[in-house]
């Protein structure tokens, strides 16, 4: 999954997902209450907000809840960072 903000378009590894939001590790850089967008191909971008964030993880929580076919896609995807750019 990338997650884009207003510096940077960086890839992340999804630890953990929900209705209401999700956690991920990889996330330097992205300051609590900083705005996202969650990009995976074939999905709706997700707009999140980071709601608690650590040197290695973060968690954010949806700006609007996602309808529920795609966070069950989502959960169903292999997440992982790939060496592809």
């Amino acid at each position: 999954m990338l997650v884009r903000n207003h510096h940077a378009l960086m890839q992340v590894c999804v630890m953990d997902i929900g209705s209401l939001g999700c956690r991920f590790s990889k996330a330097e850089g992205l300051s609590i209450g900083s705005f996202v967008t969650l990009v995976v191909d074939g999905l709706p971008d997700l707009e999140a907000w980071v709601a608690w964030s650590t040197r290695s993880e973060a968690g954010v929580a949806f700006a609007y809840r996602p309808p529920h076919s795609v966070i069950a896609r989502l959960s169903t995807l292999d997440l992982r960072p790939t060496d592809r750019h």
